[in-house]
């Protein structure tokens, strides 16, 4: 989102929402820095996030300059927690003139130590009836060994699809921590995406049963690139990652 508000048009997960016309890498923050951050006697925070004008907290009360950037508040969450819709499984963290930042959820593969596939969640994101569109700042990011990811996606013209791959066979084989395939693998998403499907999947050749033994699961997401850190072979043996990205 930037300066002009109805061209605002870009979303992260951690995630941002972006003017195409205008640099990814830097923001500005006149909306927050400015005196009256509310329209005349509507709320401007929820919880630690403050929510300037043109968003407005609440449905139908006129606090927003349209549907598009009503925000809900939780109040029944310590903090309260602040999203587009009551049902949002994601959370605003971050309000600026160019951007709005978001929690995201991540897409898993769990095993048991046998190979043994126990459980999967797949992760949709749909922004084509907003006027919003995932920021390049995001990257898809894998983590695992011996799996692979897509991203289907859809931007404003076509559809695309993005893979990425993760191989190892024993700890060893994660060097430092880099995405460089060994453990972490990372990619680029299309512009102008407005939507999108992640899901995992291990591959069929694969010694599962011992591979496990040290990657319990194995994650995707598409996420704000210098959010998150990979912390090599500790993060395939760390069952509470999950917990830890999407807490970014």
């Amino acid at each position: 989102m930037k300066i002009l508000i109805l061209l605002w048009v870009q979303l992260l997960m951690f995630s941002f929402f972006t003017s195409s016309d205008t640099n990814t890498t830097s923001e500005t923050y006149t909306l927050i820095n400015a005196t009256n951050l509310a329209k005349p006697n509507c709320p401007s925070r929820c919880g630690d996030v403050i929510i300037p004008y043109p968003f407005g907290i609440g449905y139908n009360t006129n606090c927003s300059i349209g549907h598009e950037f009503d925000v809900y508040c939780n109040n029944s969450t310590i903090p309260p927690k602040a999203s587009f819709s009551e049902a949002d499984y994601s959370s605003i963290k971050q309000i600026s003139d160019s951007t709005v930042r978001i929690s995201n959820d991540v897409a898993t593969n769990c095993y048991l130590p046998n190979g043994t596939f126990s459980s999967g969640f797949k992760v949709w994101g749909n922004y084509k009836r907003s006027p919003y569109t995932l920021s390049e700042v995001n990257k898809f990011t894998v983590i695992g060994c011996d799996d692979y990811a897509w991203l289907r996606s859809r931007t404003k013209f076509r559809n695309v699809s993005t893979d990425c791959m993760v191989l190892c066979s024993m700890p060893e084989d994660v060097v430092g921590d880099q995405c460089s395939g060994n453990g972490c693998c990372q990619s680029s998403i299309p512009r102008d995406m407005i939507s999108y499907r992640t899901d995992v999947n291990s591959m069929d050749d694969s010694d599962l049963s011992y591979t496990r033994s040290f990657n319990p699961c194995s994650y995707a997401f598409v996420g704000e690139e210098n959010t998150f850190k990979f912390n090599g072979a500790a993060d395939l043996n760390d069952t509470s990652l999950k917990k830890t990205i999407e807490a970014k």
